[in-house]
Parts: structure tokens; C-alpha cells; sequence
């Protein structure tokens, strides 16, 4: 594998990786502008923006070369995220040159009208339903709703009221002012010529100048420890997300969360909460991880679900992972860290999720794309004190959906 780095003259960067044991070529663009940005009463902007770029009548450009890629198999999606939005299409390497066409097809205006615009509105607003109904889906929101302040906290798709308030004009608005080409990370993965390559992105994508009206304006990420619970009438279950904020997302010391989520939320034998929460008391069937980066600021959160009664002993035990974590051991340190570099030594990364992850490093994280392949060596600079001193809580978030009337709340709250 071998990096690759260019910038366009309009002074957005074309970053990559050759892999030529493959038969496939991953293009793409993220821009840094995500539904955190979303104007006051208009949340889910961002993401149905994203839905309709992929708008076009049956006989539009655009519509054309995602035919000709699927029809070779090829794939195209997109997604919207709190901090930005991204864009990709995987296709044969002798797809190129329909591939990148397909990006500069959803750079430009999207080919609406009034009903395309309101059937993508309804598509969405179902997807607000199936989220909703989904308690990780709808978990996500919520924690993000306790552990940040507005209006960055508001939820990714918006809501169906919001979506009401949002015309063609404010997609045309967003376009212009951060859909541009200038303002845009764009990245490629895959087997392809470094030198056609760069010129078919310059021909293509080089020729829009950067526009005279700047990004939108991005709204301020300012932490907060709140809890959030949400009784429903459809759930059996007390489902639970515990989070705390980490290091910024440029700082080597994020790599010391890896090893804290190791210890506490492993699903192996010694991982703390597995034998806690399931080997020893019998509540939970599983207890997961997980580390989200928001710009500046990183959030580790412990998702679980269990019967309502025991969720403050959950809770108990969960805290208890943390202060167990402050007297780690250095002989279960080094284990934990050999244990992350190997899995991600050995972990098959695809073309599109390899692609995705060098452009928000360069743009959403802005750490540089290169420090991707940096993560072992700053796994291996992690010191036990930099974890010891993470696990200790001082404060935390809490999002919870628990069934409608199955317990008090004031005892754990």
C-alpha cells in the first residue's frame, strides 16, 4: 500500500491509498459541515441535503453515471454525521473516470422539483420513525442530547416537525455555501494510476472556484454532563448509554480511551463489565464500547440494556469499572495494548471504509490524513498514568429509555 497526496489548485487536497492487489477504486468527498451546523429550527438540513443530492430526473447526467456503475456493480451512499458530511462510490478500476463524474454530479445544483423535494421529505421522515423505534438508533440522539449543549446536540435527522420548516431554497442556500469543491476533502482508495488520477480530479472537480459566499457558519461544541430519560410504552427492556469526554481528537492521549474501553467493555473473559454484568450477576446479555469523535472533543460510551430493576445496580457497576481502572495493573495494561495493536494489525479494512476513515482525518478530525497509519505507534506511547488518569470519573452523562411506569427514577438520577 502506498499513501497519496495531492491538492487541487482551488486548494482542496486529494488524499489516498494505492493498493494494487485489487480490482476495485474507492472516490469520494467529505465536507466538513454536518447536522451539529443545522440553522436553528431547520435540524436535518444537512442530512436531506445529502438524500437529495442523489436527486436527478431519468434522464439527468448524474442519473445516467450511477447506472453505469451499478451496473458494473459498483455501490454509491453517503453519510451525515454531527461535524460533516461524506460521500463515496466503489466501483471496477476501469470505472473511474464514471466514478468521479458521479462525485462532480452531486457537487453541482441537484436536479429538483417541488415533488422530488417532497417525496425525498417523506423518505426521510419515515427514516425518523424507523430510528426512532430503534433503541440504539434512537440512544444515539439521546445521549448526544445529555452530553453536549444546543444547538449542536439536536438530532442527526432532525425531526418531522423541523423537516416541515426546511424549502428547496435552504438546500440551494447550503449548497452554495459549503458544497463546494474548494471547501471539500476529496480521497481515493484503491488500485488507479497516481498521475490519470490526479488529472481526472483536476479536469473534473479543479475547474470550480472557491466561492465568494464561505461555509456556513459552524456551531460552537460545548460539552455538558446532563441526564436524559425517556419512559416508552413499546420496550421490555431499560436500555442505557453512560458517557464521558475525552482528550481532543489531536491529541495522542485519545489513543489512552482505546485501552480504557478495552478494560471496561471488552466481550472477552477479563473484560471488566462482561464478567461483571454477565458472568457473575446475570443482567445483561451485552455491554459495548464505543468512542465517537465530535471535532475538538472525543465522547466514550458504554451502551447496555437490562430488566428496569437492576439498572441502578448497572449503573453502580459501570462506575465501578472506572474506579477499578484507576488501580490498573501494568502486567493487564501491556495485555490490553498488545491485544488493540493486534486486532488492528490484522483487521481487513474495505476500500470505501479506509477511504472514509483518511478523509475525516484530514478534514472532519483535521489531524492529517497520514496519522492513520500512526495509530500503532500512538497505541505503543500510551502510558498506564494517562489511563488511570482518564478512568477517573469525575463527571458523566446519562441517556436511558426505560419502560413507561416500570420504576422510580429519583433513586438513580
Amino acid at each position: 500500500m502506498k499513501f497519496f497526496r495531492r491538492r487541487l489548485s482551488n486548494g482542496a487536497p486529494l488524499i489516498g491509498e494505492k493498493r494494487e492487489e485489487t480490482n476495485a477504486v474507492a472516490v469520494g468527498f467529505l465536507v466538513p459541515y454536518g447536522s451539529g451546523s443545522d440553522p436553528l429550527g431547520k435540524s436535518g438540513l444537512a442530512h436531506l441535503y445529502e438524500h437529495d443530492s442523489f436527486r436527478g430526473g431519468p434522464h439527468s447526467a448524474r442519473i445516467r453515471n450511477a447506472h453505469r456503475v451499478e451496473y458494473k456493480g459498483g455501490v454509491i451512499n453517503a453519510g451525515t454525521n454531527n461535524c460533516a458530511t461524506y460521500f463515496y462510490c466503489k466501483a471496477p478500476k476501469s470505472s473511474l473516470s464514471e466514478a468521479v463524474e458521479l462525485l462532480r454530479g452531486i457537487i453541482l445544483r441537484p436536479t429538483l422539483n417541488e415533488e422530488m423535494f417532497n417525496t425525498e421529505r417523506g423518505v426521510v421522515m419515515a427514516e425518523i420513525g424507523e430510528y426512532h423505534d430503534s433503541p440504539k438508533g434512537h440512544l444515539d440522539d439521546l445521549s448526544v442530547l445529555a452530553s453536549f449543549r444546543p444547538p449542536f446536540n439536536r438530532p442527526i435527522l432532525g425531526t418531522q416537525e423541523s423537516l416541515k420548516t426546511i424549502s428547496m431554497h435552504d438546500l440551494f442556500k447550503l449548497r452554495s455555501a459549503s458544497y463546494n469543491p474548494s471547501q471539500c476533502c476529496f480521497g481515493i482508495v484503491g488500485n488507479f494510476d497516481e498521475i490519470k488520477a490526479y488529472h481526472l480530479f483536476k479536469e473534473r472537480l479543479d475547474v470550480f472556484p472557491k466561492t465568494k459566499n464561505g461555509i456556513l457558519k459552524r456551531n460552537p461544541i460545548i460539552p455538558q454532563c446532563a441526564t436524559i430519560v425517556e419512559e416508552r410504552e413499546d420496550i421490555l427492556q431499560a436500555h442505557l448509554r453512560f458517557s464521558i469526554h475525552g482528550p481532543s481528537t489531536r491529541s495522542h492521549r485519545r489513543f489512552a480511551l482505546y485501552v480504557l474501553d478495552d478494560f471496561i467493555s471488552a466481550p472477552v473473559e477479563d473484560g471488566f463489565l462482561f464478567d461483571a454484568l454477565r458472568n457473575q450477576e446475570g443482567v445483561v446479555y451485552s455491554a459495548t464500547g464505543e468512542i465517537n469523535y465530535f471535532d475538538k472533543c472525543t465522547l466514550f460510551s458504554i451502551g447496555t440494556s437490562t430488566d428496569p430493576k437492576n439498572l441502578k445496580k448497572v449503573i453502580d457497576l459501570i462506575k465501578m469499572g472506572f474506579k477499578s481502572a484507576e488501580t490498573m495493573h501494568w502486567k493487564k495494561f501491556n495485555k490490553i495494548k498488545e491485544r488493540i495493536i493486534g486486532t488492528h494489525e490484522i483487521e481487513e479494512d474495505s476500500s470505501e471504509e479506509r477511504l472514509i476513515a483518511l478523509m475525516q482525518n484530514e478534514s472532519e478530525h483535521r489531524r492529517g490524513a497520514e496519522s492513520y497509519y500512526r495509530v500503532t505507534d500512538y497505541l505503543k506511547r500510551v502510558s498506564l498514568e494517562e489511563v488511570r488518569n482518564l478512568a477517573h470519573l469525575k463527571r458523566y452523562s446519562l441517556a436511558s429509555m426505560v419502560p413507561k411506569g416500570s420504576i422510580s427514577l429519583k433513586p438513580w438520577i
